[in-house]
C-alpha cells in the first residue's frame, strides 16, 4: 500500500464496510425473514438451496468485513504528514 494516502484508505475503508451492509440487507435479511415462518419439523422444500445461498452470503460479507478492517490498520498506521510552518510559508 506504497504511495496511498490516509484519506484513500479512509475513502476505500467506508466502501468496503457498505458493501458488506448491501450483502447483508439484500441476502440475508430476507432469508431470515424467510425462515421466521419455517417448521423444523416441517422445512421447505428447498431449505438446502436456501443455506447454501446464505453460506456464499457470510463468505462474501466476512471477507469484505476482513477487508475493511485491513484497511482500517492501515490507515490506523500511517501518521499524517503535517507541513511545518516553513512548508506552509512556500505554497
Amino acid at each position: 500500500m506504497r504511495g496511498l494516502t490516509p484519506g484513500f484508505r479512509q475513502v476505500e475503508l467506508v466502501r468496503l464496510d457498505d458493501l458488506a451492509s448491501v450483502v447483508s440487507l439484500l441476502v440475508s435479511v430476507p432469508i431470515n425473514n424467510d425462515r421466521l415462518d419455517w417448521s423444523a419439523q416441517n422445512p421447505p422444500a428447498d431449505w438446502a438451496s436456501v443455506r447454501d445461498e446464505e453460506q456464499i452470503a457470510h463468505v462474501v460479507r466476512t471477507a469484505v468485513a476482513t477487508l475493511a478492517f485491513g484497511y482500517l490498520n492501515a490507515a490506523a498506521m500511517v501518521k499524517p504528514s503535517i507541513p511545518t510552518r516553513k512548508e506552509q510559508g512556500k505554497a
